[in-house]
């Protein structure tokens, strides 16, 4: 999870804001990892351990192998859904776009700075004309 992080902190102090969000993504995809823990635990002890619902002795190595499955689980399917909506969503973008003739959406495929930017930095650094820079009276 810090390695997700830190990969979208560079990527937003570069303005690589469409990576930034998609590791961003990733990021919280695995922080709720802890939050599927606990929904998968109950379906890993039911297939693995059924006996510690009815109180039956338990085997530890059975034990064990819920436990790791679920560790594994937790995150892997946080890290496939969130990839699966990355990738499904840049492909409808760019299919959105090639049928209206227009160029896809920059919110996945931009790198650098949109279009957007230069326009507004471009107006900030060289006025329109003179008569901008003076204060009325």
């Amino acid at each position: 999870m810090v390695r997700t992080t830190l990969a979208g902190f560079r990527a937003i102090r570069r303005r690589r804001f469409a990576d930034h969000r998609q590791w961003m993504l990733r990021s919280v995809a695995l922080a709720f990892s802890i939050v599927a823990f606990r929904f998968w635990m109950p379906v890993a002890f039911a297939v693995f351990v059924p006996e510690i619902y009815t109180g039956a002795e338990v085997d530890p190595a059975a034990l064990d192998q819920a436990i790791g499955l679920t560790s594994w689980v937790s995150w892997v399917v946080n890290l496939l859904i969130v990839e699966w909506w990355l990738h499904r969503r840049r492909t409808s973008d760019r299919s959105v776009g090639s049928e209206v003739g227009q160029p896809s959406s920059s919110r996945i495929t931009t790198r650098g700075n949109p279009p957007e930017t230069e326009r507004v930095s471009a107006a900030l650094v060289k006025p329109a004309s003179s008569k901008s820079l003076r204060v009325p009276t």
